[in-house]
């Protein structure tokens, strides 16, 4: 059946209250919730570079850096990673058929840390390699407590907001006064598969297919994609995403609006999506990829659409009633959409 769920970061401050709504939207898959209006080491870097084994960082001027032992933001961001855990495992108990696992993704990681020198990690090729290593073993170590906590299955997020920008060579160097080289398909696809590799169905969520990112994609060991609905337009998109697909992987579609549509007259509300809308885009975008309506039931999903995080809190949970009932209406009735 068609499914939504969120990819991890969520508007708001108080981790407590988000429990209790994935609780209730989505309780048979709920996901990790990263809140980066926090502040220090709630941010998806800083969380995931928590997790890596054998890498200490700590927040500097510019962004994360590596450093000879763990700094004060590394030991925040570990703390809130397990206090988090602690709160979800509180509401949730053993309820959740699937846990949705939210990381950074090695490019996008290496593209936001800075080396003892002051480059990006990604001018290193060794230590990429390396990063990619760390993580893969910090993941695994992340989805043995979840699995333990839950007693359920996982399913990894894997985010790679800069991923086109790596692969364009669109990324300014430390002086900003040019561009690092692009990255090319089969070195990204390797460090994909060595995270992909030793976890649990990974979902790759990307900004865009554009850059021959896709061709990466493709190889990178990934079960689903997840992209913006927004990002499919004109032919170029449309056929990356149809190669994507053809190549076995599935597609969750972020297409639920991240912002807020329109308040109600009387009481102040946030209005719910309309999520009949939802579904009928997706079908819709489907449809021009001209693959079968009934491969919406088994091979699509829905999440948000980018800049969910920083919504208002209260957005949280009119947008994924929306997501979850506009999965509801294309599992049962995808033909009549």
């Amino acid at each position: 059946m068609t499914v939504f769920h969120g990819l991890g970061p969520v508007p708001g401050t108080d981790v407590r209250a988000v429990a209790e709504i994935l609780a209730g939207e989505t309780g048979a898959m709920p996901h990790l919730p990263i809140l980066p209006a926090r502040g220090l080491g709630s941010d998806a870097v800083g969380r995931t570079a928590a997790l890596c084994v054998d890498l200490s960082v700590d927040r500097g001027a510019r962004s994360w850096r590596i450093t000879d032992r763990p700094g004060h933001a590394q030991r925040v961001a570990a703390d809130h990673v397990e206090r988090d855990l602690d709160v979800c495992e509180e509401f949730w108990g053993t309820g959740p058929d699937t846990v949705v696992v939210p990381v950074t993704g090695p490019w996008t990681l290496a593209a936001s840390l800075e080396l003892a020198g002051g480059h990006r990690m990604l001018t290193d090729g060794g230590a990429v390699t390396y990063l990619a290593e760390s993580l893969a073993a910090g993941v695994a170590d992340h989805v043995a407590d979840v699995r333990r906590r839950f007693d359920a299955e996982v399913l990894v997020v894997l985010d790679e907001p800069a991923a086109g920008a790596v692969a364009a060579g669109r990324l300014p160097d430390a002086t900003g006064g040019s561009h690092l080289p692009p990255v090319g398909h089969r070195e990204m696809s390797e460090a994909w598969r060595t995270v992909t590799g030793g976890t649990p169905p990974t979902v790759l969520s990307l900004p865009g297919l554009a850059d021959g990112v896709h061709v990466a994609l493709i190889d990178s060991g990934a079960a689903s994609v997840a992209v913006p609905v927004s990002a499919i337009r004109g032919t170029a998109a449309l056929d990356a995403l149809g190669a994507v697909r053809a190549s076995g992987i599935d597609v969750v579609f972020g297409a639920v609006p991240a912002r807020p549509q329109g308040t109600d007259a009387h009481t102040g509300e946030y209005l719910e999506p309309e999520f009949r809308d939802v579904a009928v885009d997706v079908a819709r975008l489907w449809d021009e990829l001209s693959f079968p309506r009934i491969d919406l039931v088994d091979h699509v999903g829905l999440t948000v659409a980018p800049g969910f995080a920083a919504a208002p809190a209260e957005w949280i949970a009119p947008a994924y009633a929306a997501g979850r009932r506009a999965a509801e209406l294309m599992g049962r009735a995808a033909g009549d959409l």
